[in-house]
């Protein structure tokens, strides 16, 4: 990340975590209370190498990326600064690795993962 002067250090474990964990709540939905998350699609996988890949011109609206850089970069520029900010997605621990198949049948991890988020937000309030 090359704004932490501004955003100060970013957990990037944490929001590597986060990721895992909206792609798999996402497809599989959650309850917590009278609160419901319905899930969203059914799957993709968690894939980071979908995001790692080297990206082509076609890929990038020039118009939009203009109004957030100038100069504007090129594809290949803005390709291999996406590759490199956001290489850490692909450091999946153990548990993340099982999340990532996004199947229904690893609630269990989920749930459990969901409440040890620091914070504790959603510690006690009957997730399932």
């Amino acid at each position: 990340m090359t704004n932490t002067h501004v955003t100060g250090q970013i957990d990037l474990t944490l929001l590597r975590r986060l990721a895992v964990l909206k792609m798999w709540v996402d497809a599989n939905g959650v309850h917590a209370g009278d609160t419901f998350w319905k899930p969203g699609h059914e799957g993709p996988e968690f894939d980071p190498d979908h995001w790692l890949r080297n990206r082509s011109a076609d890929e990038f609206d020039e118009e939009d990326i203009g109004a957030l850089a100038v100069p504007i970069p090129s594809a290949a520029e803005l390709s291999d600064a996406l590759r490199t900010h956001i290489r850490f997605l692909a450091d999946l621990d153990a548990d993340e690795r099982v999340l990532a198949g996004v199947r229904q049948q690893d609630r269990p991890l989920a749930l459990r993962l969901l409440s040890e988020l620091p914070g504790g937000r959603l510690d006690n309030v009957g997730l399932y």
